[in-house]
């Protein structure tokens, strides 16, 4: 059995907080959970690579979809990378999401994410629409 070593459980502790941080509407607490030099490397189409993008994501859709919360089904960690399986639920389940993050010193330095949303809507930026 492989030990279980505590940069790991640090690293999965930081996640857990992040999606806390979200779900509670708390942005300047999830932007103390990203490094300076964090970089997203999967945006949606017309959203930036930096954390503006990350908190204006969540924000709009907060707004526009009030409740709306993010579920952690399952986070694995090996050394500096965090990967984490969740849905998106807003009176029931909305979507799916994969997300790869690189921790580094305590903060998140890099993200890779997939998104699925289910019922036909459609991201663009840091808005969802219907689709035709």
């Amino acid at each position: 059995m492989l030990p279980i070593y505590p940069i790991t459980e640090t690293n999965k502790a930081l996640i857990c907080r992040l999606y806390d941080a979200i779900n509670a509407g708390n942005f300047s607490q999830v932007e103390g959970c990203f490094h300076p030099s964090f970089r997203h490397h999967s945006p949606a189409p017309g959203q930036s690579r930096g954390v503006h993008s990350i908190t204006q994501f969540w924000s709009q859709l907060r707004r526009q979809f009030p409740g709306l919360q993010l579920v952690l089904n399952e986070l694995i960690a090996e050394g500096d990378y965090v990967v984490v399986r969740g849905t998106i639920e807003f009176h029931g389940p909305f979507g799916r999401f994969i997300e790869i993050v690189r921790v580094v010193d305590g903060q998140i330095t890099d993200l890779w994410n997939v998104v699925t949303l289910d019922r036909g809507w459609v991201a663009n930026g840091a808005a969802l629409r219907r689709q035709p």
